[in-house]
């Protein structure tokens, strides 16, 4: 029978053997999440107008709840993000990870960023859409308390409620805007 200070001792000589193992098997995966950059959404903000010229603008733009899964590494120069590959960042570029988006351009690797956003109709009622009108998708300004929806600011933000896709947008002259199903 093994005495508590030789138990002890047996412990303190395999414990760091133990460790090691663990921290080998756990290795891969933790290389793997290594290797990525920072999160360009969270990074370098959101395009809230992705029809101007970008400039001063984040690597994102807002998309729909269902947005393309592209999971890449990316090189962001401020206005374009390009896929990385294996090679570094050349220049000015910094390194990024985009989890949503889709390439562009396959022959230059322009990538589109996406920020998805919450389904306006799973925080809000939404209307029923009784005859065919022509309308976009859209973000949109939801409170939740109220039911209320508003076009986001100029500068593509709200300053009411939250920031929400609205799939089938109708604009109003008063400001706010109705979501369909």
């Amino acid at each position: 029978m093994l005495h508590t200070k030789q138990l002890f001792s047996i412990i303190a000589l395999v414990a760091p053997f133990a460790i090691a193992a663990v921290a080998t098997s756990m290795s891969s995966s933790s290389a793997v999440a290594a290797v990525q950059g920072p999160d360009l959404c969270i990074a370098t903000g959101i395009d809230a107008r992705p029809d101007d010229d970008k400039v001063g603008r984040g690597g994102c733009v807002y998309a729909a709840p269902d947005a393309p899964v592209l999971e890449a590494d990316v090189c962001w120069d401020g206005k374009l993000a390009t896929l990385k590959g294996t090679a570094p960042c050349l220049g000015y570029k910094r390194a990024y990870h985009v989890r949503h988006g889709e390439v562009l351009d396959p022959q230059t690797g322009e990538v589109a960023a996406y920020a998805p956003l919450a389904d306006t109709c799973g925080i809000v009622p939404c209307s029923q859409m009784f005859q065919p009108v022509p309308v976009e998708d859209g973000t949109a300004c939801c409170d939740p308390k109220t039911g209320d929806c508003f076009a986001p600011d100029a500068n593509g933000n709200c300053t009411v409620g939250d920031i929400t896709w609205c799939k089938e947008l109708e604009k109003h002259n008063d400001g706010t805007v109705t979501c369909y199903e």
